[in-house]
């Protein structure tokens, strides 16, 4: 099936699907890393006004520079008004009213600093920065490797 033709797909689904705690260590840099994708958790969230216009790719880029979440997911309508999320949509433009995105996030407060954006950029007509940083902290703190 789907294994076949989209290599990885059903640990993709799989890893996901399933919650995991950070506690897990282990002196190897590959499990450590899989570890800390594994305890991310998939939230759906409206995108705020901020967002529309914009292509996915730049929201995706925003968000993570701000927030440390992974945007990945959109839902959309199609030419009939089917609703249906699609995975990275890249250039897709944001609709302006009621958009929901799909996101990778360590808590649902993580998530919550999405809605800075919709605080931050309140006034209409202003400028779209790149340059914004949530008011709860200075600038985010991802840890890479």
């Amino acid at each position: 099936g789907k294994s076949c033709m989209c290599p990885g797909f059903c640990t993709l689904i799989s890893n996901l699907a399933r919650s995991y705690s950070t506690s897990l260590l282990n002196s190897e840099q590959w499990m450590e890393e899989y570890t800390c994708g594994a305890s991310k958790e998939i939230y759906r969230v409206p995108l705020p006004s901020y967002f529309c216009g914009m292509p996915f790719s730049q929201a995706v880029n925003i968000v993570f520079e701000h927030t440390c979440c992974t945007l990945f997911a959109i839902e959309i309508s199609d030419a009939e008004g089917v609703m249906r999320s699609v995975l990275f949509p890249g250039g897709y433009e944001i609709p302006s009213g009621q958009s929901h995105a799909y996101m990778l996030a360590e808590s649902v407060e993580d998530v919550a600093k999405v809605s800075d954006f919709r605080d931050h950029f309140r006034r209409q007509g202003e400028e779209k920065k790149t340059n914004f940083v949530p008011s709860t902290e200075s600038s985010a703190t991802c840890e890479r490797s």
